[in-house]
């Protein structure tokens, strides 16, 4: 079981400032937002990428997961092959940097289109990045996030692509705040469920279907340590990351409160759970 935050929270930090407060609060890993070349990119040269493994290796933190910016909701076939030909460079940025996993999302559903068409197209496209993610020891996961927020829509492009080197990423927000329950959401993405993004907010259903209000971990309506339960019944042994999004919701709390915050809430519900 490891400990991580995504650097979506410290946008402007170093590659130093983030190993030195995944350090400071207890850490196991980082996830890379792989993005604007920020922290990595598939822009970065042989020598930065090897400069930023060794960074990590030499503090002793994994690096846990890849963000990439790939969305697989599209049937233009030229449209799609460049998302592919995309998650192809973000996977060989996986294998330079150690990173296991690589995040894709599925997007918004493109205008009036047939589900169907649309379902097969991705899950063709998601399977041939997940053949080429399988030679080279990745995983690829579509995260819950979009269109695709809850599980049961996940599953049903992950049930067309059945290919094992492509699961999900269950960001636990966004399933709850659109009325998917916790143990629903685990049944959809059994067994399948290879990285997850841990954040909390406060339901507000007056903002329209979906409603809802960040906050630091353990202060809002999220389950965090239901869903924790409900996975490490099921084997889960991903990293649990915290999702910060302090880059697009300034007006959050400091990211290192919600750093310290949420080790030890973690730690806390591994330690009651028997983890």
């Amino acid at each position: 079981m490891s400990i991580s935050f995504g650097t979506l929270a410290c946008p402007d930090w170093t590659i130093q400032e983030v190993i030195r407060a995944a350090l400071e609060y207890g850490y196991d890993g980082i996830e890379l937002r792989g993005a604007d070349r920020q922290h990595i990119s598939p822009e970065f040269t042989p020598v930065e990428r090897r400069d930023v493994r060794q960074r990590f290796e030499d503090a002793g933190l994994q690096i846990v997961a890849l963000t990439a910016y790939t969305r697989f909701a599209q049937v233009d076939p030229t449209a799609l092959q460049e998302q592919v030909d995309t998650m192809k460079r973000y996977v060989d940025l996986a294998v330079d940097i150690g990173a296991p996993v690589v995040r894709t999302f599925g997007g918004q559903y493109p205008g009036d289109v047939d589900r169907e068409a649309l379902f097969n197209a991705m899950a063709d496209a998601l399977r041939q990045a997940g053949e080429y993610a399988a030679q080279a020891g990745v995983k690829i996961v579509l995260e819950t996030h979009d269109a695709f927020a809850l599980g049961a829509t996940t599953a049903d492009i992950l049930d067309r692509v059945n290919h094992p080197a492509v699961g999900a990423l269950w960001d636990i927000m966004h399933p709850f705040r659109f009325g998917e329950s916790p143990e629903e959401t685990c049944r959809h993405l059994s067994g399948r469920v290879y990285h997850t993004h841990i954040k909390d907010g406060r339901l507000r259903p007056e903002r329209g279907s979906g409603g809802h209000e960040l906050c630091l971990p353990g202060d809002g309506d999220v389950p965090i340590k239901e869903i924790m339960s409900l996975l490490l019944a099921e084997g889960y042994q991903g990293s649990w990351c915290l999702e910060y999004e302090k880059t697009w919701h300034p007006e959050l709390p400091d990211t290192e409160v919600a750093l310290q915050r949420f080790a030890t809430l973690i730690r806390g519900y591994l330690e009651e759970l028997g983890a």
